[in-house]
């Protein structure tokens, strides 16, 4: 995770943050001495979340950046939910299996 820049306020912060999670791309906001930085999950999406970020910098009333609020709402619970799934999965796969069994589904299809 990497910053890529900081806004002013949390209300634009939260509204450019929403855009991007509706682009696809994975993203936090955090208050940093006054400002609100935005980190960047993934490294190869830096670049294009920077272009986006100056042009909301230039015009943060641009209609692009306004409409995205309930869509990352959903995407995010989306989100929620499949990791929450994810993680029953696992935990019930670990009760459920002997070790021996655990071991041979964490192989590489290679080494079998």
């Amino acid at each position: 995770m990497r910053v890529i820049g900081h806004l002013a306020t949390q209300t634009s912060a939260s509204k450019f943050s929403d855009f991007l999670v509706v682009q696809g791309i994975r993203n936090a906001v955090e208050e940093e001495g006054g400002s609100w930085a935005i980190w960047i999950h993934s490294e190869d999406e830096i670049p294009k979340a920077k272009d986006y970020l100056n042009a909301f910098q230039t015009n943060p009333r641009d209609a692009r950046f306004n409409q995205y609020s309930a869509r990352a709402a959903e995407i995010k619970d989306q989100e929620l939910t499949s990791n929450k799934l994810a993680k029953g999965f696992l935990i019930e796969a670990k009760s459920s299996n002997p070790p021996e069994a655990m071991a041979l589904v964490l192989l590489p299809s290679h080494s079998l």
